[in-house]
């Protein structure tokens, strides 16, 4: 059994745009800056191109296609997972308060939650599948949390971010917040509901590409600097030299006031 015409007309879509997507950010050099991030968008197209010869070759429900997409599902797992680590590294960088508290909250969470996942595998019988979803459920919960964390911190501190920063966070923050709804749902009861995950699945990855090809199409004057605005420590000493400068010139000129009247 094949593909449906639904799942083709979702696969070119989604292929489409991980194309596009992957190409902009090469476009953007996105190689030097987030590099784990580069290769995951490659991974999502060597793996889309693979499970679609493997559906086409040996069949939608045989064996071999069945752990070729649970094997490479959690691969790309593992490779999401570090690109939204790397991803929230960057955007944090010169902000060391936040960095800590990044990486405690991203520590405890993620311990919690794959116990969670170990303890849930083992109790189900189908153990790729049960361990695949329900590690992909915890981590996503795990980004979830960590993104909200970013964004709610930048914002209230006003920590100054780039607008394709904003938008990828955003991107994975929408995706990671439906697939944990999606796995919740769908995990009791997989085998009757996969194709509803799958298309749910697909339809939100899709649109998150969307985001990020908004982010990653049209570049702001603004991001067309290098870096992001100063550090609020490097702000800090930036104001204290320049009130520096301020009093020296002030103490120069009261001088030169003093030396002109001693000198009538």
């Amino acid at each position: 059994m094949g593909l449906t015409f639904g799942q083709t007309v979702l696969w070119y879509s989604a292929f489409s745009l991980e194309v596009l997507v992957c190409a902009f950010a090469l476009r953007r050099r996105f190689y030097v800056h987030l590099p784990i991030f580069t290769v995951y968008l490659f991974l999502l197209i060597v793996r889309a191109i693979f499970i679609y010869v493997v559906y086409r070759a040996v069949g939608y429900a045989s064996h071999f296609a069945f752990y070729s997409y649970w094997i490479s599902e959690g691969i790309l797992l593992s490779a999401r997972a570090a690109s939204i680590g790397e991803l929230i590294w960057n955007a944090s960088r010169g902000y060391a308060g936040l960095r800590a508290i990044l990486k405690w909250v991203l520590a405890v969470i993620t311990a919690l939650l794959l116990i969670q996942a170990s303890s849930a595998a083992i109790a189900h019988a189908s153990r790729i599948p049960s361990f695949v979803l329900t590690l992909e459920q915890s981590l996503e919960l795990a980004a979830a949390v960590a993104l909200i964390v970013l964004l709610a911190f930048t914002r209230f501190y006003e920590v100054p971010l780039q607008r394709v920063q904003t938008l990828l966070a955003t991107g994975l923050l929408f995706y990671s917040l439906v697939q944990v709804a999606n796995n919740a749902i769908s995990k009791y009861g997989m085998e009757s509901h996969f194709h509803w995950w799958e298309a749910v699945r697909s339809t939100s990855f899709s649109i998150t590409l969307l985001i990020w090809l908004v982010a990653l199409a049209k570049r702001p004057r603004e991001e067309a600097r290098e870096g992001l605005q100063a550090p609020e420590d490097l702000q800090r000493a930036r104001n204290l030299m320049r009130q520096g400068l301020q009093s020296l010139r002030q103490l120069l000129e009261r001088l030169r006031r003093v030396n002109s009247e001693a000198g009538r």
